[in-house]
């Protein structure tokens, strides 16, 4: 069985391997939570760390600002990961019952599909504490002219987009076993 660091490696090493071992059932989309926590953190600092001082003074609000700062870092993503789980699991009927995946698997799968993403949030925070700004990274929230914004989006989720489709390959045949 695969730790949870192989997974997250293997969605970037080897993604074919990694997306059939999590359609067997190892990984979970709690464990992505943990990392878009980390992520958010690094990525807005000052935000994250005001919401955890309102924490500690009146609980309620600093974890409604917690659920802010994540929302707003990756609301979008996340909508993205239950509309590609819509479309997995609508594409999954086809398949025999046998050989199914449920909802849950699929959209534990899609949350493993963010891992590029976070990396690049994660490369882009390290570019900036260095000095250097990567301005088509999506560790700024994304705004300015449409082409930034477009360019930034594509940059965030096209490799997010091309596992999606990886998968649905790997589950196109619909008589072949679970993959």
């Amino acid at each position: 069985m695969r730790t949870h660091l192989a997974r997250l490696g293997g969605m970037v090493v080897s993604p074919v391997e990694t997306l059939q071992s999590l359609a067997r059932g190892e990984g979970d989309s709690k464990e992505m939570f943990l990392w878009s926590v980390v992520v958010a953190a690094a990525a807005a600092p000052t935000r994250f760390g005001q919401a955890i001082l309102l924490a500690r003074t009146d609980l309620v609000a600093g974890l409604l600002d917690l659920v802010r700062v994540l929302a707003e870092r990756f609301g979008g993503a996340l909508i993205g990961c239950l509309a590609a789980s819509v479309v997995a699991f609508v594409f999954e009927r086809r398949r025999s019952a046998e050989s199914r995946i449920g909802f849950d698997r699929i959209f534990d799968i899609t949350t493993f599909m963010l891992v590029p993403h976070f990396s690049l949030i994660a490369v882009g925070v390290l570019a900036s504490q260095l000095g250097l700004e990567l301005w088509f990274l999506p560790h700024r929230l994304p705004k300015g002219p449409v082409t930034i914004v477009a360019i930034r989006l594509v940059v965030a989720y096209v490799w997010s987009v091309g596992l999606f489709a990886v998968f649905l390959k790997l589950r196109s045949n619909p008589t072949q076993e679970a993959a």
